[in-house]
């Protein structure tokens, strides 16, 4: 409804496999009824480790039931259970619209806007919430552009050099790739921009990798790797994923990319890209 669009609906079989017992996250569902039909939900997810002060929350309600203060119940109701769990910081999201023009709510880094009339944005900031990071989504019609996407590609390795090579994989990780793949997974936890959100190293080991491509098959999608080795250490130093949902007509999504720190500045991420 907020975007236009269906381009990120999923399905029930999608969604489910991300609701089972996951030791590394806790998650807590909610629902608003009225008679027997499901009008609102709200969910609160958190990260496990100890020194983590943060807990997520989300609430959504139908267009035919907003503005009866259904939504603000869920908010004060899963507030209270950040408080009674001993967290110290509430953090929410909400996709937003992108009209353009008029007054805008900016990020407090300064780089980063949103309407100020969107309803999800005013439910927030009624709320208390104020803005730290803005994420923009981005499509790419991949129709007649082959000799374009391979002309930056040829760019991006001439930048890049020799010492990398692209290696790549469909569905599970190799086993070989396995360690290298959690570390990677635990440095997108801290390195991806964040403004002022708490963040904390959310820690990556081999077995929750598979763990994790074990829930990717469940959703009926197939994630694409694409990892930069460096070839004088034989170590992964940046990757790139696309989900794609098997049987259906939707557009693969971009999850994770990564280059880290010490890799950066040879155009990997757009080579693996």
């Amino acid at each position: 409804d907020t975007l236009g669009t269906k381009a990120l609906s999923v399905t029930p079989e999608a969604i489910f496999p991300h609701y089972t017992s996951n030791p590394q996250k806790g998650r807590r569902h909610f629902v608003v009824r009225d008679g027997g039909r499901i009008v609102g939900r709200g969910w609160m997810g958190w990260l496990t480790a100890a020194d983590a002060p943060a807990v997520t929350i989300t609430a959504d309600v139908l267009h035919t039931h907003r503005r009866r203060g259904i939504g603000s119940a869920l908010f004060a109701y899963m507030e209270q259970g950040v408080v009674e769990m001993g967290r110290k910081v509430v953090q929410a999201s909400v996709i937003h619209t992108s009209s353009d023009g008029g007054e805008r709510v900016t990020a407090s880094t300064g780089f980063g806007d949103v309407p100020a009339d969107d309803a999800g944005v005013q439910f927030l900031q009624h709320h208390g919430y104020g803005l730290e990071q803005v994420a923009r989504i981005s499509s790419l019609d991949l129709t007649d552009i082959a000799e374009t996407l391979e002309n930056q590609r040829a760019v991006a390795q001439q930048k890049a050099g020799s010492d990398y090579r692209i290696v790549e994989w469909v569905g599970r990780t190799p086993e070989k790739w396995l360690e290298q793949k959690a570390a990677l997974s635990t440095a997108m936890s801290v390195d991806e921009p964040s403004g002022g959100l708490e963040v904390v190293p959310d820690v990556w080991d081999a077995d929750r990798v598979q763990e994790h491509d074990d829930r990717q098959e469940a959703t009926g999608r197939t994630l694409l790797t694409a990892a930069a080795e460096h070839v004088p250490t034989g170590t992964l130093v940046a990757h790139t994923e696309l989900g794609r949902l098997d049987g259906t007509d939707m557009p693969a999504v971009h999850e994770d990319t990564l280059v880290l720190r010490a890799h950066r500045g040879h155009r990997l991420g757009m080579l693996l890209k």
